[in-house]
């Protein structure tokens, strides 16, 4: 059976799989993608890890991530477990990991593969599939205007305490919340 025609796909929900590789007979699918390839020096881009399979593995795949060079990394929780997608008419099992990367330097980046090693049964060889390294464009940041404090984004910041009044010396608690979109770190 040949592999299935995936170089470009799109899951059920419109969204863009880029990087794909799968096995032969199209058994196991990986894909690795970024939201953005032109970006800012601190400026924080999603990097999506999708398996996909549509047969049960004998046991857990190794996943060999690339080390992300020249990024800062944050880990974005699981939100939901495994969910089914449909790819090119056939129905996979998804499990996304996704990551937050932060460029160090300016300039052409190059996150390196991810290689996935999965065992479908216990005679036959792993199945082993390399997704495309991914480039991107950092740009330096503009000349820094007065007051910059080195955040970069889109923030609000207020404050409410638990009361309004208090006789001198009790104790009130202030609750502050920053709020917005961007490195806040």
């Amino acid at each position: 059976e040949a592999a299935p025609e995936v170089e470009t796909a799109e899951d059920e929900t419109g969204e863009e799989l880029g990087g794909l590789a799968a096995d032969p007979a199209g058994r196991i699918i990986v894909s690795a993608s970024l939201n953005k390839k032109y970006l800012y020096l601190g400026e924080g881009a999603v990097y999506t890890f999708s398996f996909f399979r549509k047969v049960r593995l004998w046991e857990s795949p190794n996943l060999e991530a690339p080390d992300f060079t020249d990024f800062w990394v944050e880990d974005i929780p699981r939100k939901n477990g495994a969910r089914e997608v449909i790819i090119n008419g056939q129905r996979y099992i998804r499990e996304d990991i996704k990551k937050v990367l932060f460029p160090t330097k300016d300039g052409f980046l190059k996150i390196k593969s991810t290689v996935l090693t999965a065992q479908i049964d216990p005679f036959a060889r792993p199945i082993v599939l390399t997704t495309d390294p991914i480039d991107l464009e950092v740009f330096p940041l503009p000349e820094e205007p007065e007051g910059f404090t080195g955040s970069v984004g889109n923030f609000t910041i207020s404050a409410k305490a638990d009361r309004e009044k208090v006789k001198e010396g009790e104790p009130v608690t202030v609750k502050i919340e920053i709020a917005g979109v961007g490195n806040i770190k």
